[in-house]
């Protein structure tokens, strides 16, 4: 019995933080967004914002042809 009310409580505790963490969240982004509409992106969203590595550029690739068919360009 002692360890089905263990593990019920453990249950209880896991949906308890989850709910809490999720509506921090919530919370956290609506402030987000409060802020963004009054006075644009702050400096640490827009760093939050930018990705942490370079993008990729497509670099056009120029081939050779041999001159062993005369089609030398």
């Amino acid at each position: 019995m002692y360890a089905i009310s263990e593990c019920v409580t453990c249950i209880v505790m896991t949906f308890a933080v989850s709910a809490i963490l999720f509506g921090s969240t919530i919370l956290f982004l609506a402030l987000k967004e409060r802020l963004e509409n009054r006075r644009g992106t702050s400096q640490a969203f827009q760093a939050a914002d930018a990705p942490f590595w370079p993008q990729p550029v497509a670099v056009p690739a120029e081939h050779k042809r041999s001159g062993r068919w005369g089609n030398n360009v």
